[in-house]
């Protein structure tokens, strides 16, 4: 085996001593980085006070080791003042961020701050909130996403939508029932210990359709050509004849007695008629509900006086209609030259089987 001399030796290592790159002339910084808004996270840094300081440039990552791939790494920003030791900025939701920041000298040599992250942690937001098809009378069924990494959910409620949000209650379930008192709108938030979704899930209501158009019924004292039977429908209402049997009716007005300043409603198919749709009506303690049907209370006729201002209707399709702003009116020049009795009204209607309406 060949071996160098003593001589060739040492000229070797004079010449090829490796002594690695040259250092910078400034100290790296300090860097801390955190949360310090929704969606906002703050780097901050110690001053650079060489005199040697040419500019500072902040890096993130979505991977560690930044030092070793900076070109792969997002370039936040690059500052070129060395008083600038700080740098707000935003972030996604739910995502670990890594941090470095290099301190350039006038040369071009960077020395490196040591690696710093976060974790972006934010409560997800609910989706898909959805009225369940099981929903009847006053039970309001919600449904939404589940999220399997959060504690539960807060149901909140408004009545319009200038309201403020109340909150109903908290459930483990991504489903809540609500025995519902007015129709409104309803949205949901997720909770992880005190922390909620920055956002409301998508809003769901269960407003009737308001058909604020008044409609004019007439009683049997009247003028023959006077309209005294309606039908309910989710746009517009219409009036017509109970006697005209190609008119289906939903109710029709009669009084009784001719002196009183009352009428009654009665169900399209009561007698002497019985050619329009079975209609049972009843009033309603509250405002804005009535009770479901099946429960009691209802009949195929009402007397409606000068104080009733609802009336509330079930009809043959299952729907809900709230009869409101009722006044009655008297027609001097009726039949026999007695005097008739005129009901005026505009009305809600819930198609699909609720029974909660608005403070109307």
């Amino acid at each position: 085996m060949r071996t160098l001399g003593t001589a060739a030796l040492a000229i070797f290592l004079a010449c090829g001593d490796f002594q690695g790159p040259p250092a910078p002339n400034v100290n790296p910084s300090n860097l801390v980085v955190e949360v310090t808004g929704i969606l906002i996270a703050t780097a901050a840094w110690s001053e650079c006070t060489d005199a040697d300081f040419q500019r500072y440039i902040l890096y993130r990552s979505l991977e560690p080791n930044i030092i070793l791939h900076p070109e792969d790494a997002e370039t936040l920003g690059v500052f070129n003042d060395a008083g600038t030791t700080y740098y707000a900025h935003s972030i996604g939701s739910n995502t670990w961020y890594y941090y470095a920041l290099e301190t350039k000298d006038t040369d071009g040599l960077g020395a490196w701050s040591p690696e710093d992250s976060i974790y972006s942690y934010m409560v997800p937001t609910v989706t898909d909130l959805a009225l369940s098809s099981q929903s009847s009378g006053r039970n309001i069924m919600l449904d939404w996403n589940d999220i399997p990494e959060v504690d539960g959910y807060r149901v909140f409620f408004k009545q319009t939508e200038q309201s403020d949000w109340l909150s109903l209650g908290d459930t483990p379930e991504s489903h809540f029932t609500d025995t519902a008192t007015v129709a409104g709108y309803y949205a949901v938030k997720a909770f992880s210990g005190n922390d909620f979704s920055l956002f409301y899930s998508n809003i769901v209501n269960t407003l009737p359709l308001d058909v604020t158009s008044f409609f004019v019924l007439f009683d049997e004292w009247t003028s023959p050509d006077t309209p005294d039977a309606f039908i309910f429908g989710p746009d517009s209402g219409s009036t017509g004849s109970a006697a005209d049997t190609s008119f289906i009716q939903d109710i029709f007005a009669r009084e009784t007695p001719t002196d009183a300043m009352e009428i009654s409603l009665f169900s399209g198919a009561a007698p002497p008629f019985e050619s329009g749709n079975e209609t049972f009506l009843g009033f309603s303690t509250y405002t804005s509900y009535c009770p479901e049907y099946g429960s009691g209370g209802w009949q195929d006729s009402l007397e409606v006086d000068v104080d009733d201002r609802r009336v509330f209707l079930y009809l043959s399709d299952g729907s809900y209609v709230k009869m409101y702003d009722i006044t009655l009116g008297s027609y001097p020049a009726g039949r026999a030259n007695l005097a008739g009795t005129v009901i005026t009204f505009s009305y809600e209607m819930q198609p699909g089987g609720l029974s909660v309406f608005t403070m109307k």
